[in-house]
This record gives structure tokens, C-alpha cells and sequence, in this order.
């Protein structure tokens, strides 16, 4: 009996464990979540304010008559902006 008691103890500490760490998890990956939300609303903002920028420069190339191939306009760090363009020379 000692031995049956003892046994069922420990499953009961390893059930308890495993809640534990399930509980844990579901908490960490909940904070993750979260994180991923705000850096896809932050991309999203930053993504229209480009749009609008690449807008203003592919309407002043074009008046000054010249063929835009691609535009890139994006920030890897705050402050900095970077500009990749491909332009077509005739």
C-alpha cells in the first residue's frame, strides 16, 4: 500500500509539473503574440506613411520625365530612411 501510495503521489506531482509548464508556455507565447501584433501594426503605419512618399517621388520623377523601374522605401533604424530606386535612361 505504502509503495501504491507513493506512486500515485508522484504521478500526482508530475501532473501537477506538467500544468505548471503548460501554464508557463501559455503565458510566454501570449507575450509573444502580443509583441508580434505591435511590430505588425508598426509596419503597417510605417507602410502607408511610405506609400505616400513614394508617391510624391515617382510623380516628381515622372514630370521630370524620367521611367521609374522600382522603388523601395523603407527604415531598418529609427531615424534613418533608406531609398532604393531603379530609374530607366533611353
Amino acid at each position: 500500500m505504502t509503495e501504491e501510495a507513493s506512486y500515485l503521489e508522484a504521478n500526482r506531482k508530475l501532473k501537477q509539473q506538467v500544468l505548471e509548464s503548460k501554464r508557463l508556455v501559455a503565458e510566454q507565447l501570449q507575450g509573444v503574440s502580443e509583441v508580434m501584433d505591435d511590430f505588425a501594426s508598426e509596419i503597417l503605419k510605417e507602410r502607408e506613411h511610405h506609400e505616400k512618399q513614394e508617391m510624391q517621388i515617382i510623380h516628381a520623377l515622372d514630370h521630370m520625365g524620367l521611367e521609374l523601374e522600382k522603388l523601395d522605401i523603407f527604415r531598418l533604424e529609427k531615424g534613418n530612411v533608406d531609398i532604393e530606386m531603379s530609374l530607366s535612361f533611353l
